[in-house]
Formats: C-alpha cells, structure tokens, sequence
C-alpha cells in the first residue's frame, strides 16, 4: 500500500491527468475532428476509435466526465444554432461537429442506461421539430452514428431498446421516424433480431391509426423480407402485408412495394406468397365495377408480373399462378381504351403458354419475355 506523502503525489499525478484529459485533450481532438477534410465514414470510425479506447481505459465516473465535458466542449464551441451553412469549410464545420456530437456519447458504454435513452431521445426529437439548430436532414448522421454504435461497440440491445420506447410517442411524426431508423440500421442486424425486434416493430406500426406512419410501416416491411435470407417469419409477413392490401389507403402502395421486391425477395417468400397474392388481386379485380380504379390496378399488375422477368421459376408456377393471374389481367385489359396494354398483355401470354409444354417441369422465367438473365434472388 502507499502511505503518506507518496499516497497524496499519487492521488496528485491522477487529479494532474483528469484535468489535462478534460480540459486539454478533448478540446484539442475536437477541434482536430471538427477541421478535418474526411468522409463522414472515416471521421466516425476515427471517433469511435478514440473514444472507444478512452472509455475502456477510464471508470465508471470518469467516463461520464469525459462524456459530459464532450457534449460541454462541442455546445459551447461549436454551437450548433450559430452553425450556418455560409461557406464550404463552415458546412464542413458544422457536419463534422454534429457527427461528433452524436458519435462521441455513444462511445462510451457506461452502465447509465437511462442518461443513453435520453441522448438519443432527446437529439432525435431535436431533429423531428428541427429545434436548438438541428434540421431534419440530419436524421441521416444520427442513423449512421447508431449504426456505428451497434457494430463498433455492440450496443444493439440498448439501441433497440431506445428506438422500441419510441413506437407508442404521441407524435405522428417521431412514429414516422421509428420506421425511418430501423430501416437504417437494420443492416447491422442479424437474422435473428430481425426477425424477433424489427419485424414487430414494423407489424405493430402497421396497425397505427395514422396513413402515413402505416405507409411508412409498409415500407419497412419490404426492407424486411430484402434483408432476411431464410424467411423464417413467412407467415407473419404475408399476414402483415395482407393487413395493408386490406386497408384503402396502403393497398395499390402495398401492391408497389411487391413489386419493386420481388427481384430482391427470397424464393420461399416470392412463391409462397407473392404469386398467390398476385393472383388473388387479378381476380377481384375483375370483379371491380369502377372502371377508373379496375384500370390503374390492371397497370400496376401488369408491372408486377414483368418485374418477375429474371428470376427462376418452376413451371407449376407458371400453369397455377402466373398464367392463370395474366389471363385475369387480360379479362380486364379488353375493357380498357388502352389497347397497347391488352397487346402486350396477350404478347406475354402467348410466349408464356409456349414455355410450358407438358414433359418439361422448370425453365427460367428471364426467357418468359425476351429478357436477359440476371438470376437476381433467384435461387436462395
């Protein structure tokens, strides 16, 4: 043990040292990070960097001291209200300040859970109302800083945990921006987490009382069946878009968002559930008496059948679902003024009934149309 005066130079050389890190050191970095001429990437690895090694060298109380002093240093000096975008190295400034605002915090894993929540609480509703200088293009660096934050110190579960609080806010707007998060960080995430605390997120918001936040929802939902390879949770997602396909006011989006997936869709998913449904909207559609609306879901189904120009498909799919879906389509098409439509509806079907002579069990759906094989997504 140390006694007496070699006791009190100690505890004096360790005092010496806070005070130079507080006081000294990160103003310097600071103003080091603000100035530098980098990618918002590479300041943010340079931040988690220096700060992570920090954090993991320093206690519980100093790491709190350093984050306080970080987030006094950059309010006082680089005062985000005072920020304006008058030249190239003020914008680059004021970007690399605001990074540093959001990144540097993060760094630190302390034990202080509910200080975390309200960092993120708090600079995330500073964006939505786009107060204290904060607007609501910097959403983007608060995503990448929790992205950062998941994968360069493993703060997944405190950052789900965070975002998931969010769902119930009485704001439309921040509920918006739930969705807007977690299709912005879902990447970090496993297959696992996808599906066991962002899918419900998306499902539960699906049911919200706002059109825009289910439209948002509904959007999400896409992301999920992109991002996961085995759709494990099959079930829950056609019954989550089935939900939106019953809803007015997300049903010809919900059809859209098919649509654009289904190059990027797993195989299970695609067969098991976008060709059926497909169908199933060809033939109520048929039954539509408004010739407006009958006509504008005949073109957005005849985009989805031509998005499936790429993948593979087997020829049962062919004889049960996708045939039978066009032969809908061209019931409706010979109502329509546009003529061209129901042509190129019946050039599809044509080419398609060639395809499926009866000794034969699987070809290609990049042949169906004349179309160059991508193979996109299609043998997962």
């Amino acid at each position: 043990t140390v006694e007496g005066p070699a006791k009190h130079q100690s505890l004096s050389s360790h005092a010496s040292n806070i005070r130079f890190i507080l006081n000294q050191l990160l103003p310097q970095m600071l103003a080091i990070l603000c100035e530098l001429d980098s990618t918002v990437e590479g300041l943010v690895r340079e931040i988690y960097a220096f700060f992570g090694e920090l954090s993991e060298r320093s206690g519980p109380l100093m790491k709190r001291a350093i984050a306080q002093r970080f987030l006094q240093i950059v309010r006082r000096d680089y005062a985000i209200p005072q920020l304006k975008d008058k030249s190239a190295s003020t914008k680059s400034t004021r970007h690399n300040a605001l990074a540093c605002y959001l990144c540097g915090p993060l760094a630190f894993d302390s034990n202080d859970k509910k200080s975390f929540a309200h960092f993120i609480t708090a600079t995330l509703l500073d964006i939505v109302h786009q107060q204290h200088g904060w607007r609501r293009k910097d959403m983007s660096l608060l995503i990448f800083a929790l992205k950062n934050a998941c994968k360069l110190r493993k703060l997944e579960k405190r950052v789900l945990n965070v975002i998931w609080s969010l769902i119930v806010h009485d704001e439309t707007t921040v509920r918006v921006v739930v969705c807007e998060l977690f299709v912005g960080i879902m990447s970090v995430f496993d297959e696992e987490t996808i599906g066991s605390r962002v899918l419900p997120c998306f499902i539960t918001l699906g049911n919200d009382s706002e059109p825009e936040v289910r439209m948002y929802a509904l959007e999400g939902l896409s992301e999920v069946v992109k991002q996961v390879g085995e759709v494990k949770d099959l079930d829950k997602i056609a019954m989550a878009f089935d939900h939106h396909f019953e809803s007015k006011d997300t049903s010809k989006r919900a059809l859209q968002v098919l649509t654009n997936i289904i190059p990027q869709s797993d195989k299970n998913f695609r067969e098991g559930y976008i060709l059926k449904k497909l169908f199933q909207i060809a033939r109520e559609n048929n039954a539509n008496e408004d010739d407006m609306e009958r006509e504008h879901l005949v073109s957005l189904l005849l985009a989805a059948y031509k998005a499936l120009n790429g993948v593979t498909l087997t020829k049962t799919n062919l004889r049960e679902w996708i045939i039978p879906g066009l032969e809908m389509i061209e019931k409706a098409a010979t109502r329509m003024s546009d003529k061209m439509a129901h042509q190129e509806i019946s050039r599809m079907l044509r080419d398609l009934r060639g395809l499926v002579p009866k000794n034969e069990t699987k070809s290609p759906a990049s042949k169906l149309f004349g179309g160059i094989s991508r193979n996109k997504g299609g043998n997962k």
